[in-house]
């Protein structure tokens, strides 16, 4: 085995690891907000039926202290462990 055959072995490992997590961290987000993240699209559909224009996912979330779901960086990086960005 060749040092370049170790390296692509280490990356497709590293690869399936960081989709397992970002896929563990997607179930545990629905998990806990299956309700009201639900409870947001039935609301959508009512309000665009009758002509209403509803508010943003955004923007029902924030009003719910619910957070943005996870992204892939989150499966590198926790949030509580993000660096703090420059503003």
């Amino acid at each position: 085995m060749t040092w370049t055959d170790i390296r692509h072995a280490q990356v497709l490992i590293l690869a399936v690891v960081t989709e397992v997590e970002q896929h563990s961290l997607w179930h545990a987000y629905w998990r806990e907000h299956r309700d009201a993240m639900e409870g947001y699209r039935t609301m959508v559909a009512i309000m665009e039926r009758i002509g209403a224009t509803p508010e943003t996912e955004e923007e029902y979330r924030a009003a719910l202290g619910i957070p943005d779901p996870p992204t892939g960086r989150d499966a590198i990086i926790r949030r509580d462990e993000a660096p703090a960005q420059d503003e």
